[in-house]
């Protein structure tokens, strides 16, 4: 638009859900929606949660009818501060309906820690370990892992996640 920024048009869920149909020829595995907050659910009244509900478990029987995996990233809400420290994110801190955290199999939060942070780390023995990323394991339906945090870094050469061991609680 000339000011260096990209416009993108909302998503209607009927149209997304189109267009994940039309993935045939190969099927693929994985389906990313970034960010789900571009999907156009109407307007924040009853009408706005029932389309969320309805989408949300439309695109659960796909995935589940053709055996692949639907990602949908989010970002939290404002994050919540209690006397100048931030508090630990949680699944409510997701944006969107309770259908997003109600109908998934895993969610994972990644967490900024902006004055970095020390933690004693599982990884070939217990060391302490610096770092400024952790992922949350918030929910995992099948198999262990709910409530672990995984401290990681990001390699500079591209998109990648470079775990430097589980947080020892």
């Amino acid at each position: 638009m000339g000011d260096g920024k990209i416009y993108a048009p909302k998503l209607l869920p009927d149209d997304l859900l189109d267009w994940v149909n039309t993935q045939k020829n190969p099927r693929p595995e994985l389906i990313a929606i970034d960010p789900s907050s571009m999907i156009n659910f109407g307007e924040g009244n009853e009408a706005f949660w029932d389309a969320q509900e309805a989408f949300v478990q439309n695109l659960h029987a796909f995935a589940k009818y053709y055996h692949i995996h639907i990602m949908l990233l989010t970002h939290i809400r404002k994050r919540t501060f209690r006397g100048g420290k931030a508090m630990p994110l949680t699944v409510d801190d997701i944006q969107g309906s309770a259908a997003f955290n109600r109908h998934t199999r895993y969610i994972f939060l990644l967490d900024y820690h902006a004055e970095g942070k020390t933690s004693e780390l599982k990884t070939l023995g217990v060391q302490s370990v610096d770092h400024k990323h952790t992922m949350q394991i918030a929910k995992a339906n099948y198999g262990p892992g709910t409530g672990e945090h995984i401290a990681f870094r990001y390699a500079k050469t591209g998109p990648q996640f470079i775990e430097l061991g589980t947080v020892c609680r």
